[in-house]
């Protein structure tokens, strides 16, 4: 008897959390419709969002369940509204701070008034130093990967990437990593360099805390989302991001003497070193820091913007480098232009805030409503000007122009860190990534260094594309995928 009033309990427990967790969590979205993964949320949420897109003719306003929270999906003619918005009031900071739980770890760093420092220092700091800075990355890229994959000898040191039986083979042999934990760490050593130190990026202690420091933000937000926590799920929150809150203990602590050496080398009067990273911008743009601000506060910033700057890129090149390999006639075509470029030149959701905010045909979302715009969906559309939208074609964009200002208008119009109505993966007006500079220069620099002093293969006997991982309706590259690389006997 016993027994079966705890399973009844139980059973009612669960019940009423399933019930309460599944709330509308604002009355106004029950004007829109409802569109769920199953009882067992067994259907990926970019699925979710497409077959809702597609069904309402991609005209209606609908709510689907991402993050663990109700969001408004906005179809195209909402575009307009959100390229004028002003940041303060539609912010995509208290977006990912809620759907990653981040004010578990860094408190209100992306809800307070000062948020704005971090991304002023990439508009005012890097994007305006930043075709300045080519020679400084570039220097950065090729010391990374000697310094993981060996020096001229082909002797690799990077040990965690190395298959489990695989020997280090002081011969410039092919070598087996996985892909995406190699690429990974280039961009972050780079991305540490020109947005914390190059003092930093040359720590090595540094440089493995801050790596996963930056991999356990995603990581973290993940566990506390998918565990059926219900309503507890805030509260909840706090202990599950431990490990986190442990390792940005730990990077602040071996960045702190440094950083604190850099501020109070600003305040000094007279000449002093010519540094070309996000401190010194910081400290230009912010007088104050170290006073108004506090030093571990400053901390917080430079790695968050280290994730932001980080993260994306590698994957993105991870998924790149699966291409070429799957396609490789047109690898050595994308080599023979990375050596002639080198040659010449060495160069998404939103919450509101304050008030409601009003769309221009009188739709209203309440204060503190998440919404976003189906981008996938927007880019499968015809009017896009594609075909074959499902397939990579590594050519899609690239035209046989001979006339240099034809080329110079179509890649201001067609470029990858262009948005408009049809590229949102950088977001759109106002809320346009200011990052997407760094993002695709990473992405180019790091490719031009590896094809260029390196050679690279796999063992692929599908031929097909390694199956990506999909969370939340992210993606990230196989994270399992092993290339074969090794140095060129044949350099620029």
């Amino acid at each position: 008897m016993a027994y079966y009033e705890l399973i009844t309990s139980l059973a009612a427990v669960f019940l009423l959390v399933f019930l309460i967790s599944h709330r509308p969590e604002f009355p106004e979205y029950s004007t829109f419709k409802r569109f769920g993964a199953g009882f067992f949320g067994t259907k990926p949420v970019h699925v979710v969002v497409q077959n809702a897109y597609d069904k309402l003719g991609g005209v209606e306003p609908f709510v689907v369940r991402w993050w663990a929270r109700d969001i408004v999906i906005m179809p195209r003619r909402y575009l307009k509204d959100l390229k004028s918005a002003d940041r303060s009031h539609i912010s995509f900071f208290t977006s990912i701070s809620r759907a990653f739980y981040l004010h578990t770890t860094v408190g209100d760093l992306y809800t307070a008034d000062s948020s704005h420092r971090m991304v002023d220092v990439v508009k005012k700091g890097l994007n305006r130093r930043l075709p300045h800075l080519t020679p400084v990355l570039v220097e950065e890229i090729d010391y990374s990967f000697h310094k993981i994959l060996g020096e001229s000898t082909g002797n690799f040191t990077g040990h965690q990437f190395l298959s489990d039986d695989q020997e280090l083979n002081p011969a410039a042999e092919w070598v087996e990593v996985k892909a995406a934990g190699l690429f990974a760490e280039v961009v972050h050593r780079a991305a540490t360099r020109i947005l914390v130190s190059k003092e930093l990026s040359r720590n090595e202690r540094f440089i493995k805390r801050s790596l996963s420091y930056t991999k356990s933000l995603f990581v973290t937000a993940l566990i506390i989302t998918n565990l059926p926590l219900g309503p507890l799920r805030g509260i909840l929150a706090w202990p599950l991001s431990c490990v986190r809150q442990w390792l940005l203990r730990e990077c602040k602590a071996i960045s702190r003497q440094s950083v604190i050496n850099r501020v109070e080398e600003s305040h000094k009067p007279g000449r002093r070193e010519d540094y070309e990273d996000a401190i010194q911008w910081t400290l230009d743009l912010f007088p104050q820091t170290g006073i108004e601000v506090s030093i571990e506060r400053f901390q917080a910033e430079l790695l968050q913007n280290l994730w932001a700057a980080s993260g994306a890129p590698g994957g993105v090149l991870t998924e790149v480098i699966f291409q070429l390999l799957l396609h490789p006639e047109e690898l050595e075509i994308v080599r023979d232009e990375c050596i002639q470029n080198y040659r010449e030149n060495v160069s998404v959701v939103r919450t509101v805030r304050d008030k409601p905010f009003q769309f221009s045909d009188g739709l209203i979302l309440p204060v503190g409503s998440w919404f976003g715009f189906p981008i996938q969906a927007f880019h499968q559309e015809e009017q896009n000007g594609a075909t074959d939208r499902s397939t990579f074609i590594g050519f899609r964009f690239v035209t046989e122009d001979v006339d240099h200002s034809i080329i110079k208008e179509k890649t201001d119009k067609m470029g990858p860190t262009m948005v408009d109505t049809n590229n949102l993966v950088f977001g759109y007006g106002n809320h346009a990534c200011p990052g997407r500079f760094i993002a695709v220069k990473l992405i180019k620099l790091v490719i031009t260094t590896l094809l260029i002093g390196y050679e690279i293969k796999w063992e692929n006997k599908t031929h097909k594309r390694p199956t990506p991982i999909n969370v939340e309706g992210q993606f990230a590259p196989n994270m399992e995928q092993s290339i074969f690389i090794r140095k060129r006997n044949e350099t620029a």
